[in-house]
């Protein structure tokens, strides 16, 4: 069996890196030829978030500095320490700020960094860092296509998207008047701007309610707009829930106003669900997840206006909720695990032989 090692900063976070990583654990464990091990790097204890498979084995490395020079030294010395006592034939990095190590630990056989943020969004420094150490892994895995055009600078950029965390037994039937959000409340995810699309319509609101499901630092900034918008009556923010899946089911329509994303898993869930989607057309991953105007409504990004009107118009318009709905849940075979197992095995495989064949010619 080959070791694979996947490096995340905290893998005990409620958080869509952390159930991508998880999910890819749980396909990998799915393969005899394969025994996963998940390294989370800065916690010390506790299990996975999301559902993880007993085959998977969970390393805690324990490294917390406040200090951020400090910080990566330290994760540095406890990644070699680790790999130094695993037999790792692949290891893939979550983290750019992690991914950066991984070309000066010899123990590793095959370097790869899987990036779940597009491109486009990092700061520049971390642009910087990325070309000037990713060319030095033996491959890059990006989430779309259109990501992957940013990574010119490396000869080996590949797009596998993230995989379904569930197969729905059922569909929701589009009935309970509820607008579902699912996120971190962070600057990235826009709530506030859901909240401001919301505030624009809620004459029209006839009933309905939003709920906006997550933690995060901008929490209490949230509470206070939708006081002073006077949606109280309205819109709702809940915690983090290891029962999604019934939050998808209860639900009519899922609206994502973020500024940027990589491929958002919560877009993909929503549609296996058969839920109709408005979201910003923000870079990357909603233009590779929704058909605009087939199973979801694409807005320009940034446009709060034509957002709430997105919103408003499936509100209003049962016959087409149903329509989007019925035509999302034919659209998700390219996220089944079956199929991003089956894609993450090739690149696999072609690394592998490829490191075989330059062994042999260096003997």
């Amino acid at each position: 069996m080959k070791n694979i090692a996947i490096i995340i900063p905290d893998i005990t976070r409620p958080a869509g890196t952390e159930r991508a990583v998880c999910n890819l654990a749980n396909i990998l464990a799915d393969y005899e030829k394969y025994l996963p091990t998940v390294i989370s790097v800065n916690s010390s204890a506790g299990k996975p978030y999301y559902p993880i498979n007993e085959k998977v084995e969970i390393i805690h490395c324990c490294v917390v500095e406040k200090n951020k020079f400090l910080k990566r030294i330290k994760e540095f010395k406890q990644l070699k320490k680790v790999c130094a006592a695993k037999n790792f034939e692949v290891a893939i990095g979550v983290y750019p700020a992690i991914n950066v190590f991984l070309p000066f630990i010899r123990r590793l056989k095959i370097k790869i960094a899987a990036e779940h943020l597009n491109y486009a969004s990092a700061p520049l420094f971390p642009k910087i860092i990325r070309r000037l150490f990713y060319p030095f892994l033996d491959a890059v895995v990006l989430l779309t296509n259109n990501d992957a055009k940013h990574y010119g600078f490396h000869n080996n950029a590949v797009a596998i998207p993230n995989s379904l965390s569930f197969i729905p037994k059922k569909q929701s039937v589009l009935e309970k008047k509820v607008i579902l959000a699912v996120g971190r409340l962070s600057y990235q995810k826009g709530f506030e701007r859901l909240i401001e699309a919301v505030s624009l319509i809620k004459e029209k609101c006839g009933g309905w309610q939003v709920r906006i499901i997550g933690s995060g630092e901008d929490k209490e900034k949230l509470l206070r707009q939708i006081k002073e918008t006077e949606l109280e009556n309205i819109i709702t923010i809940m915690p983090p829930t290891d029962k999604i899946e019934e939050e998808y089911y209860n639900s009519s329509v899922y609206v994502m106003s973020s500024r940027w994303e990589g491929l958002p898993m919560v877009l993909i869930e929503a549609k296996s669900y058969g839920l109709p989607i408005v979201s910003f057309d923000c870079p990357e991953g909603p233009t590779d997840i929704i058909r605009d105007g087939i199973d979801g409504l694409l807005v320009k990004k940034d446009n709060v206006k034509l957002l709430s009107q997105a919103i408003l118009k499936l509100i209003e318009d049962e016959n087409l909720r149903k329509s989007f709905g019925h035509e999302a849940v034919k659209d998700i075979d390219k996220f089944k695990p079956e199929h991003v197992g089956a894609l993450w095995d090739k690149l696999f495989n072609g690394l592998i032989d490829k490191r075989n064949s330059d062994v042999r010619k260096r003997k």
